[in-house]
């Protein structure tokens, strides 16, 4: 490091420099009871994120399916020439169908 030039030695001694950990800030939120609440260690802060992110879902009833009516659906013929004309008409590049 003796004959080292100037920017070698700015170099070394950014690598000697300590990293700094920034503290997260408190985080306020309201849980499910709508209780205000203020996490400042690591762990609450943890809790907090798993509490408001993977909340359960809510429960709804289910369907009564006994006054279903299943629908008849009348499908119009297709020719083979058709499917052909629609494949090879259209360009790679464009959606078909009206733009």
């Amino acid at each position: 490091m003796e004959k080292a030039e100037e920017k070698k030695i700015f170099k070394a001694f950014t690598y000697t420099k300590q990293k700094r950990i920034k503290r997260l800030p408190i985080i306020t939120y309201s849980d499910r009871n709508n209780e205000r609440k203020d996490t400042i260690t690591f762990n609450q802060k943890y809790d907090a994120f798993l509490i408001l992110l993977f909340h359960p879902s809510l429960v709804s009833e289910s369907s009564d399916w006994s006054s279903h009516i299943e629908k008849e659906w009348e499908w119009p013929e297709i020719l083979i020439d058709e499917i052909k004309k629609a494949i090879f008409s259209n360009s790679g590049k464009k959606v078909s169908g009206p733009n």
